[in-house]
């Protein structure tokens, strides 16, 4: 296995390494100085891998600004953990948390002052690219489920709309149609039957 080659004043995240404090031939220790000034000893395995990048420090500060700006942050985690489970070919450019908070964070506050919060979304102007800023913009809920790849759209009255904006058109119950049509009822039919009462 080649071994990697570690200098003195190599970053590593917050991280700084300082000298090699322990080499066992099975583990390699580095004493690091972080950017808060403590200086920690850390495995090369964990720096190799960019596990570690900090003393702690960066971990905490993210932690408290995830309960300060709790769904600012949700978006944030939303979209790394399509990147990895469900979108594995996607790719979420932005190296950390606060990264993506200075692209992001000024535009969202605008979203939000104009739309709340709850109605406040990530979503990717080109879906089959990668999240960066470019290509990320901050959304309401109804846009965002009209922009998705499986939509289901309805011809009706010459007119050609997703169920979505038929069903706030036609004030019908949204959920109602969503279902019918699953149960593969005439798309026409689902929007337009009255629902039972009894």
């Amino acid at each position: 296995m080649k071994k990697i080659i570690i200098n003195k004043w190599d970053r590593f995240g917050l991280l700084t390494i300082l000298k090699e404090v322990k080499n066992d031939k099975i583990k390699r220790y580095f004493k690091c100085k972080c950017d808060c000034w403590k200086e920690k000893e850390i495995m090369l395995n964990s720096l190799a891998r960019w596990n570690t990048k900090s003393c702690w420090c960066l971990k905490l500060k993210v932690n408290w600004d995830s309960i300060k700006n709790r769904h600012f942050y949700q978006a944030f985690k939303n979209a790394t953990n399509r990147t990895k489970i469900k979108y594995k070919w996607i790719k979420i450019l932005w190296e950390n948390y606060w990264d993506f908070k200075k692209d992001m964070y000024n535009g969202y506050v605008k979203h939000v002052d104009i739309y709340w919060k709850n109605n406040t979304t990530l979503e990717r102007i080109d879906n089959t690219w990668n999240y960066f800023n470019d290509n990320c913009k901050w959304i309401t809920k109804d846009k965002q489920a009209i922009n998705k790849n499986n939509l289901v759209m309805i011809e009706y009255n010459w007119k050609t709309q997703a169920v979505a904006e038929w069903c706030r058109e036609l004030w019908v119950n949204y959920n109602m149609v969503k279902r019918r049509i699953q149960l593969w009822w005439d798309k026409i039919e689902a929007l337009t039957k009255p629902k039972k009462v009894f």
